[in-house]
């Protein structure tokens, strides 16, 4: 049988997912910067540009789908697409 977990069992396990999650949310964070950083002209939104990211108080999710859009346009532009082989 599993050990039947205590109030100060759940107090430590909730606290390092708290952590976890900021340090998270965190890297995700420092990632889209870094991408608005490295490639300022990509549009990101109705008529935002990468470099304008700064202005926009944005959640996590924000951050996500910036980094979604960042990636998607630079494999657009790539020169070499991957085809489909099978339908």
């Amino acid at each position: 049988m599993a050990k039947r977990l205590t109030a100060n069992d759940y107090r430590s396990e909730y606290g390092s997912l708290l952590i976890k999650t900021k340090r998270m949310e965190a890297e995700i964070k420092e990632r889209a910067e870094k991408l608005c950083m490295q490639h300022p002209t990509i549009p990101i939104g109705k008529g935002a540009v990468a470099r304008e990211i700064d202005k926009f108080e944005l959640n996590t999710y924000a951050y996500i789908c910036v980094i979604e859009h960042i990636e998607k346009y630079l494999a657009s532009q790539h020169p070499h697409q991957q085809q489909k082989l099978f339908k």
